[in-house]
């Protein structure tokens, strides 16, 4: 591949992971502390980075130098390798995946499939809470798929899809759900439910 083919490559790749992060070309060249008029003569392909500069973008994305100067065309975009494989890790289906994220399972193929790469903020974040896995980690920011205090359990799959249900509803229905089963919420909601209880 010529420089100026590499060139071209970083400017769509770059592009893409920018739009994937949700962020501004401005937020990200701030946060590598890079001149955004520097960032920005690499982001339109006039200039490849450096690479050291090309190691940095990639560990700021949680990528390969390769996913940035490599055509991603006819490989899965990082974003839909974790999705799928978050699904596979937690045994659920695109159908099951719409079921409690609310995301219809159309959109789901697209993400994991990776045949569009324009994801909305909102929905990554559903779909993290749908699969009980980070945020941080679908959008490749992290390799830790769960977060501490997000453990995998010994529960059934009847009981995996109960909990992940509760997970992803609104707080009446959570609140509803505590006052059927006697349980008091705690912070996010025990105060409410004591005081109308007395």
């Amino acid at each position: 591949m010529s420089e100026d083919e590499m060139k071209k490559c970083f400017a769509s790749n770059i592009e893409y992971f920018i739009r994937l992060s949700g962020r501004q070309q401005r937020d990200v060249a701030a946060a590598l502390g890079v001149a955004p008029t520097t960032f920005n003569t690499w982001c339109v392909g006039k200039i490849l980075p450096t690479l050291p500069k090309l190691q940095m973008i990639a560990e700021y994305f949680g990528i390969q130098v390769d996913d940035l100067i490599q055509p991603l065309v006819g490989r899965k975009p990082p974003f839909a390798e974790r999705l799928s494989l978050a699904m596979e890790y937690a045994g659920i289906s695109q159908r099951e995946l719409e079921r409690l994220s609310g995301i219809p399972q159309s959109a789901i193929q697209r993400y994991a499939s990776g045949t569009t790469d324009k994801v909305p903020l909102d929905r990554i974040e559903t779909l993290a809470r749908a699969l009980n896995v980070s945020a941080k980690y679908l959008v490749g920011w992290s390799d830790v798929m769960r977060e501490p205090d997000l453990k995998p359990s010994a529960l059934t799959s009847e009981e995996n899809e109960i909990l992940l249900a509760y997970r992803t509803a609104d707080d009446g229905i959570k609140d509803a759900v505590a006052k059927l089963l006697d349980v008091d919420r705690g912070k996010d909601g025990a105060e409410s439910l004591n005081e109308s209880a007395g």
